[in-house]
């Protein structure tokens, strides 16, 4: 039912309560028990009776007898009115618990039936082993009103699965006292409409369906929250408006949660909202939900909705499945949390991730363990995804977006990507933070892209020739892009320094980086990137900055300027001053030319093949400081 037509049905319950003609009403402000006929204005009540309890003071009223009633008006004016359920009431017809009156059970008493409505602006207190609404009936505490119920020493039951409705506008609250006590359980539907629900300590059940309509919940250090189906309900509770609260003990989701037409926002604190077990999901009742709290997912996943991050979502060691569609969105302040394994997969394949935020995956209990994104993720400009070790991240489609333009692939965890490799458009820096030495393991092909512009690998450089790395294993990298440098705060760079940056054991490390940036420079100093002899590192070399000429590409260069050609021209773009050797090679690997062989300055140099070679293929090869680079040149007559 809508908000909008609940509120008036609740009016005219009230006023259906409040009309009650009184049959019989206690006399005056004095303790007694109900069976004393002369404690009342018309004897005892029978169970026809309207019995009213109104006369204002503080006492209180014991019921004595097993007793069937009609109807019930409790409180008065002033004081407080007090009817004390020492015996079963079999059935209750309808009754009000006003402001100064408190309606409480001793052990193992409690109200089985309400034909209509037992409304409680006023206070009732269920003890420990009693059952409330047992059998059937509506019980609505409303605004200002409190149920309390001590689930110590024995176990409670509040209503009947698919019999019995608990509509909460006021507080629920369980208390065990000092007790080490047993499970409540909430076997009815459960309508908590601008309530709140307390949970002080151990385990309270609610086990049938509901709705949560901007709903509190306090679930204190040792308490037990379990909101689940069964006893014939359809197990579905259905969000509108806002869940809210702080838990410090457990509060966990065992069923299907569905966000309402309009949307619903979960905003839990603290240790926050679990999702466990395999029924354990978020689908829609035409809306979508947002987080801005903690969900910690330990079951199933989504169907059919959108879920919007904006706080922590937390991964547990499962496998989260979204199907028909389902969207999981963490937007810019937001977190995805992939702790122990935590992973996502789209069995048929429709749903996705959307990343604009920040992507952990990490190790709590484990000292080993894999993550995944088991289908489409799409990373957005500004996002992140932070890989911390011993953890490994597995990429393992190829529709999944990681490190398009302006994303981050952080960390000094392990990355895997499928045998197409990693597209970099983006950022790839070992460590979490600047001046963190660290290292990154990418297993997999790692190409940074020259086509965006964006790509930029950013490594800190400390003293002793530490340095971030990117360790690629066997695997191969192709260079482009920028590379940002940040100096250690305990650093100064010193000319000839030189440190390895990335490495692969293939020594097939290719291509050249466009641009190379300094954070916080050291003035005279400056850095040079150069591949290893073998070309299995990128290294970064320490230079005099007077050294550099304004033309100097960031890394050596060799390029075409005519080609092919009677006699084809060439440039070698130097970095940095070293000594060089410029050869012609024909196919059969002998040296025909040698074009330069010496000290070569920072800059551009171009060089011309000599007349008078055959026609034919050739390849001219730079050798830099012992940093090669070979270009194929073609001659024509």
């Amino acid at each position: 039912m809508r908000p909008w037509l609940l509120l008036p049905l609740l009016a005219v319950l009230a006023t259906t309560v409040s009309a009650q003609t009184c049959t019989t009403s206690w006399a005056a402000p004095v303790d007694g028990t109900w069976s004393d006929a002369s404690k009342w204005t018309a004897g005892a009540p029978d169970a026809a009776a309207t019995a009213c309890i109104t006369v204002a003071g503080t006492y209180t009223v014991t019921l004595d007898r097993q007793q069937d009633l009609a109807g019930l008006d409790l409180g008065g004016a002033s004081g407080t009115q007090t009817l004390r359920l020492a015996r079963i009431l079999p059935t209750l017809g309808s009754g009000r618990v006003r402001t100064n009156g408190r309606l409480e059970t001793v052990a193992g008493q409690g109200i089985n039936v309400v034909t209509e409505t037992l409304l409680v602006e006023g206070t009732l207190f269920q003890a420990s082993s009693g059952r409330l609404l047992g059998v059937s009936g509506t019980l609505d505490v409303a605004p200002g009103g409190q149920l309390l119920v001590d689930n110590g020493t024995n176990s409670v039951s509040i209503g009947r699965g698919g019999m019995s409705l608990l509509r909460l506008r006021g507080r629920l609250t369980f208390d065990p006292g000092a007790t080490t006590g047993r499970n409540a359980n909430l076997y009815g539907t459960v309508e908590v409409d601008g309530g709140t629900v307390e949970v002080v300590g151990n385990r309270v059940q609610f086990q049938s369906q509901g709705t949560f309509r901007n709903a509190s919940f306090e679930v204190g250090p040792t308490g037990d929250l379990w909101i689940q189906g069964g006893n014939g309900s359809t197990g579905v509770y259905v969000l509108e408006g806002t869940m809210a609260g702080d838990v410090e003990g457990r509060m966990a989701v065992y069923s299907e949660l569905q966000a309402g037409d309009a949307g619903a926002t979960l905003d839990l604190g603290g240790t926050g909202l679990e999702f466990t077990g395999s029924g354990a999901r978020f689908a829609s009742a035409g809306g979508a939900f947002v987080n801005r709290g903690l969900i910690d997912f330990r079951g199933w996943g989504a169907r059919g909705v959108e879920v919007v991050n904006r706080g922590m979502l937390r991964v547990s060691g499962v496998s989260v499945n979204l199907i028909e569609g389902a969207v999981l969105r963490n937007e810019t302040d937001g977190t995805l949390d992939l702790v122990d394994q935590g992973a996502f997969a789209q069995s048929d394949q429709t749903g996705r991730v959307e990343n604009a935020g920040l992507a952990v995956v990490r190790l709590a209990t484990r000292t080993s363990g894999t993550s995944q994104f088991n289908g489409r993720l799409a990373s957005e400009a500004g996002s992140e995804i932070r890989v911390l070790a011993p953890a490994r991240l597995v990429i393992g489609t190829p529709d999944t977006e990681v490190a398009g333009p302006a994303v981050a692939l952080t960390g000094d965890g392990i990355v895997f990507f499928s045998a197409d490799g990693l597209e970099v458009e983006g950022t790839v820096s070992p460590g979490t933070a600047p001046g963190e030495i660290s290292t990154l393991a990418v297993q997999g092909r790692l190409r940074m892209s020259r086509t965006e512009g964006t790509a930029q690998m950013i490594v800190d450089l400390g003293p002793g020739g530490t340095s971030d790395l990117i360790d690629l294993g066997t695997d191969k990298a192709y260079l482009g892009g920028t590379v940002v440098v940040r100096l250690g705060l305990n650093y100064t760079p010193q000319v000839g320094d030189v440190f390895t940056v990335l490495q692969s054991g293939m020594d097939d490390v290719e291509g050249g980086l466009e641009a190379l940036e300094i954070e916080n420079p050291v003035n005279g100093v400056t850095f040079v990137p150069r591949l290893s002899p073998t070309h299995s590192a990128l290294l970064l070399r320490a230079v005099a900055s007077t050294d550099i000429a304004d033309d100097a590409p960031a890394m050596l260069a060799l390029t075409t300027l005519s080609n092919p050609s009677r006699r084809p021209r060439l440039r070698v773009g130097m970095p940095d001053p070293r000594p060089t050797e410029v050869d012609v090679f024909d196919v059969r690997g002998r040296r025909v030319a040698s074009l330069w062989d010496g000290p070569l300055a920072s800059g551009s140099h171009d060089f011309t093949l000599p007349d008078g070679l055959p026609s034919g293929l050739y390849l001219v090869r730079v050798l830099a400081d012992g940093e090669p680079r070979t270009l194929p040149l073609t001659v024509v007559r």
